[in-house]
């Protein structure tokens, strides 16, 4: 064999471990929890053999602890590019079979590079959320700007510009979290996603009670209560499925047009459905639900923040092959009045419309604000 060769094959054979992630047994443990590796998810969200990877060789940084002497493949974190419906993305996901996912610095550098990429080239960035934390042994003297502070700074600077999409499929705590947040949009998978900024513990130590951490941060907490969540998902395939389909929906940037998607139905089609969907009795209240997938191309209705302000619906749907954004009251909760929650998640919703050129249908049913001292005193 010739001494190219067998170098090659070393490298080969190298990128085959790389590529393994924390090795045979940490990938079943990841599976035994019901959940996909890192390079699992990519392979699913982006369309086939179009992935692109960034920095797979990247070593984590020195730091004179005992950790340096671990094989860490890509400091805990796959990055690249590929497509999703035959147009471009950026991507990171990470690895949860690598130290548990933790950041430290390279870590860090190897996400703000894709962020960083995804602005220059104006299309999304999606983050694909399963992370222990911070790695202390290195973050406890890294450079500012290989740690969470340039990737929240570029978080607003990609805000309304580019599409930024988060899947969380795992924890995401500390100060993790509040990068998730500031994307446009935050999925969540159930029973395995959990986004706090003060664990358990902490809030016990400082007389908060004893807590669990569905309580402070489930995927059921945050899409019904606190309203950060705005899709839930049943797992990691159910994720990435909801991820393609409101891709979909959004343009590339904020300078083009939502994609033209064809339709079975006829632009024109009068369903007289709607008369009976809409009672005359105003006092009888209905599910404006059934009335937006009725008026959607092919009845099909993308909602946002579903089971957060019931009383408000916003949400995408398709008329005539076009993105449309609606924002509707529902009669069936409350009444369709609308309190501080609804007009939250209405504003915010278009907001978003409005950066990606999105148009907006509004249907309007409701007997005005909800009264009421909490309201009165939550800043209605």
């Amino acid at each position: 064999m010739k001494e190219m060769e067998r170098l090659i094959e070393e490298v080969e054979e190298r990128r085959k471990i790389l590529m393994q992630g924390g090795g045979p047994k940490e990938v079943d443990r990841q599976h035994s929890r019901g959940k996909l590796t890192a390079r699992e998810r990519i392979e699913l969200l982006l369309d086939k053999g179009s992935f692109l990877e960034f920095d797979l060789w990247r070593k984590p940084r020195i730091t004179g602890y005992d950790i340096d002497g671990r094989e860490l493949p890509g400091d805990g974190v796959i990055t690249g590019s590929g497509r999703v419906g035959g147009r471009p993305v950026y991507i990171y996901a990470q690895d949860f079979t690598v130290l548990g996912g933790t950041m430290a610095s390279v870590h860090a550098k190897k996400v703000i590079k894709v962020m960083e990429d995804s602005i220059k080239m104006e299309v999304p960035c999606i983050g694909m959320v399963d992370s222990g934390g911070v790695r202390i042994q290195d973050f406890v003297n890294a450079d500012l700007n290989d740690t969470y502070a340039r990737m929240f700074y570029l978080h607003t600077v990609m805000s309304g510009v580019c599409p930024q999409i988060s899947l969380m499929m795992g924890p995401c705590a500390a100060g993790a979290a509040y990068s998730p947040i500031l994307t446009d949009f935050l999925f969540m998978v159930k029973g395995e996603s959990h986004m706090y900024i003060a664990s358990p513990e902490l809030i016990k130590s400082v007389g908060g009670g004893d807590v669990t951490v569905d309580d402070i941060g489930s995927a059921k907490m945050h899409a019904e209560v606190s309203g950060c969540s705005d899709v839930t998902a049943d797992d990691d395939q159910d994720c990435i499925k909801k991820a393609r389909d409101l891709l979909s929906f959004l343009p590339l940037n904020n300078k083009e047009k939502p994609p033209f998607k064809e339709t079975q139905d006829d632009p024109n089609r009068v369903d007289k459905e709607l008369l009976d969907l809409v009672p005359v009795n105003l006092r009888k209240p209905y599910d404006v639900r059934k009335v937006i997938e009725t008026i959607a191309d092919d009845r099909h209705f993308f909602e946002i923040k579903k089971d957060y302000a019931k009383n408000m619906v916003t949400g995408f749907i398709r008329m005539g092959g076009r993105s449309i954004g609606v924002v509707a009251n529902n009669p069936y909760f409350l009444g369709g009045a609308i309190d501080i929650n609804a007009a939250d998640k209405h504003a915010r919703f278009v907001r978003i419309c409005d950066s990606y050129n999105i148009p907006l249908l509004f249907l309007s049913d409701n007997p005005a604000y909800l009264p009421g001292v909490e309201q009165e005193r939550g800043g209605i």
